[in-house]
């Protein structure tokens, strides 16, 4: 069960930063804050899965 929850955080992980390389031109002061409050949202995620304790030997430690 724990490989399964650890690939499950590595597939959020590859997702959460493709959603966020979409989304990498949205500023706050766009018309478009839906899309800015995703970007908020994923970045917000990938810090959440930065902080599990496999993270860096999974290789999903990295800089939010």
């Amino acid at each position: 069960m724990k490989d399964r929850e650890e690939d499950i955080l590595t597939y959020l992980t590859d997702l959460f930063e493709e959603y966020l390389s979409e989304l990498k031109e949205i500023k706050e002061e766009d018309e478009n804050q839906f899309a800015y409050g995703e970007k908020v949202a994923y970045t917000e995620c990938l810090d959440l899965i930065r902080m599990w304790r496999e993270a860096q030997k999974r290789k999903v430690d990295f800089s939010v």
